[in-house]
C-alpha cells in the first residue's frame, strides 16, 4: 500500500528510483490496491452513473446488483443515439 500510495503523486518509475525498488514491484503494488479495492468497493445507494462504451469493449464491465440498477436515477453518456436506446 506503500508504494501504491506514491505512485498515485509521482511516475511509478520514479517511485521505484526512490525507493530502490522495481518498476515492476511499483505496478504489482498498485495491482493489489485495485484489486482490494474492487473487492471491497460498496456500491449501494449509487443514483447516477456515467457509461463509455470505449472503456466497456475494453473490458471494464461493472457488475452492479438488481437493487443498485433499481435505484439509478440519471445516467452520463456521450453515446451515439443507437447505444441509448439498449442503455
Amino acid at each position: 500500500m506503500f508504494l501504491a500510495t506514491w505512485a498515485k503523486r509521482i511516475s511509478w518509475q520514479e517511485v521505484a528510483t526512490v525507493f530502490d525498488t522495481s518498476w515492476d514491484s511499483v505496478f504489482r503494488a498498485v495491482r493489489w490496491v485495485v484489486v482490494w479495492g474492487t473487492a471491497h468497493q460498496d456500491l449501494t445507494n449509487i443514483t447516477s452513473i456515467g457509461i463509455d462504451e470505449i472503456q466497456y469493449r475494453r473490458g471494464h464491465k461493472n457488475i452492479l446488483s438488481e437493487s443498485t440498477i433499481n435505484g439509478i436515477q440519471f445516467a452520463c453518456t456521450d453515446m451515439l443515439p443507437a447505444y441509448l436506446k439498449v442503455l
